[in-house]
């Protein structure tokens, strides 16, 4: 599993999608948070209707300040070439803001905790995705967590599916699941 993460990031870097090697440690783990949201676009299934193909745009929102500082610009690059990728900034969670995103990523920055988002958080079509500690068991679909300096996934798998969201298996393989009940 460790040797996956360590080609792909690899690979991106020869790519040249985001210049790791010469960025501190905490704008590194900002790149690779954003190659994960990247990812995301081509490992997950959206509903019916919202397909990523070069005729339509996909929206990736973010909720809180924006931690990426520039990252994402590497991201949009890439995506742009298989369809467009519009990146939005919003202010409230509401569902007039969030049913027209593909990716909601809540940032940490955003002084939310797990339990501020009730059972309530759930959008079908929206995959939720944030850093901040407890995101997946308590509110969103999927978690990031730092851990040995590394980033993991935790995936809430009973929100992913009640989303009408289907993750790849390769995805599945390489994060921690979260069952019903857990």
């Amino acid at each position: 599993m460790h040797k996956t993460w360590i080609t792909l990031l690899v690979i991106f870097c020869m790519l040249g999608l985001i210049p790791i090697a010469k960025a501190k440690a905490a704008d590194r783990e900002q790149a690779i948070k954003a190659v994960y949201l990247y990812n995301f676009l081509n490992y997950i299934t959206w509903p019916q209707g919202q397909t990523q193909n070069k005729n339509s745009s996909v929206a990736l929102c973010i909720y809180g300040k924006d931690p990426f500082d520039g990252a994402l610009t590497y991201i949009k690059k890439k995506a742009d070439k298989k369809f467009k990728l519009l990146i939005r900034n919003i202010d409230k969670l509401n569902p007039d803001n969030i049913s027209s995103c593909h990716i909601l990523y809540v940032s940490i920055l955003s002084g939310k905790g797990p339990n501020d988002f009730g059972d309530n958080f759930n959008y079908t079509g929206v995959l939720t995705v944030s850093d901040i500690p407890g995101f997946a068991e308590k509110a969103g679909i999927i978690e990031l967590v730092k851990n040995n300096d590394r980033i993991k996934l935790i995936i809430n798998s009973r929100r992913l599916r009640s989303s009408g969201l289907k993750a790849s298996s390769k995805l599945m393989k390489i994060a921690v699941i979260l069952q019903k009940g857990e």
